[in-house]
């Protein structure tokens, strides 16, 4: 059987992050962003590190990990390293690491901000769940 093979934009566009923007938008987004495939057990983001990229999972199902802990795990639709790209100065918060084989989209930190400029309602999400990630972490107890 032949599997037709989806374009980024169109797994982009189900991103419940993107849903909202236009077609060209959409594409915009896509032309910036870099598809990977990892495989289970790869380690994709590393605690404590700066953040250069923001990354969507576009299949399969990542963990977060503080410290030795698994807080949660995460599958298509999801994103992640967003609070250390809204501040250059923050580092990583957790670590990610692909619990199945993953398809993942990376958007560098250039990338990211370009976007964010260009896009008012997807900064004011981003923000959002940035601000609801930092607070979830001050709320969460040292290991």
């Amino acid at each position: 059987m032949l599997r037709r093979r989806v374009s980024l934009k169109d797994q982009l566009g189900t991103v419940p992050l993107f849903e909202n923007l236009s077609e060209l938008d959409l594409a915009h987004v896509a032309r910036v962003a870099v598809r990977v495939r990892e495989p289970a057990g790869e380690m994709l983001i590393k605690e404590g590190e700066p953040g250069n990229e923001f990354l969507i999972v576009l299949e399969g199902q990542v963990d977060i990990i503080r410290g030795d802990r698994v807080v949660t795990t995460l599958g298509p639709g999801a994103y992640v390293g967003e609070v250390a790209l809204l501040d250059e100065r923050a580092h990583r918060t957790a670590k990610v690491m692909a619990r199945t084989p993953v398809a993942i989209a990376f958007i560098s930190r250039h990338a990211f901000s370009r976007l964010l400029t260009k896009q008012p309602e997807l900064a004011r999400q981003i923000r959002e769940t940035a601000g609801q990630r930092m607070a979830e972490d001050a709320d969460t107890p040292p290991e």
